[in-house]
């Protein structure tokens, strides 16, 4: 009779339902990286905060940073998370996208300091929109070899005594 009611109350319990299952933890580290990596970094970093096992994942997805005029209104604390990132992270870099309006911006000597961060060796692809007070850092040069894509704007190229530091060799 015990066995009766247990097989009973077996039946009685409810399936977990399809929907409630967490498919994402299933998924291998790679796929996982593959699904962080298409979100913006802010994005990618809470996301990996969501379990102890996907923590670590962030430093290993390409990088996609943008870093907008948001900047430009004195705060410190952004520049510092820009810099923060960028030292942390190991790399590589997918894309750096830099939109500047403002000609008071203060982040214009934390430029080349962003541009000799190895976590850009690598980069696929360079957005540079810059107002008029701005220019591209020499240090930006060292990336030449590697984007994919890249767009400069509304900004001053630095002077360089060899033509060849400016050739792109994989732009598409």
């Amino acid at each position: 009779m015990d066995g009766e009611a247990a097989n009973k109350r077996r039946r009685l319990e409810p399936k977990p339902h399809p929907a409630s299952h967490d498919f994402i933890s299933c998924l291998p580290d790679d796929m996982l990286l593959i699904i962080i990596g298409l979100l913006p970094t802010k994005s990618a970093v809470r996301t990996t905060l969501l379990s102890r096992r996907w923590r670590p994942l962030w430093r290993r997805v390409p990088l996609n940073l943008t870093v907008d005029s948001y900047l430009c209104d004195g705060d410190c604390k952004r520049m510092a998370a820009v810099s923060k990132i960028l030292s942390s992270h190991p790399g590589p870099a997918r894309r750096l996208d830099i939109h500047m309006f403002s000609t008071n911006c203060k982040v214009q000597p934390k430029f080349d300091e962003w541009f000799l961060s190895p976590a850009l060796y690598q980069l696929e692809e360079l957005i540079f929109e810059a107002g008029r007070c701005h220019s591209l850092p020499p240090s930006a040069l060292r990336l030449a070899p590697t984007p994919r894509r890249a767009s400069f704007s509304s900004c001053y190229l630095p002077q360089i005594n060899a033509a060849p530091a400016l050739l792109l060799p994989q732009l598409k």
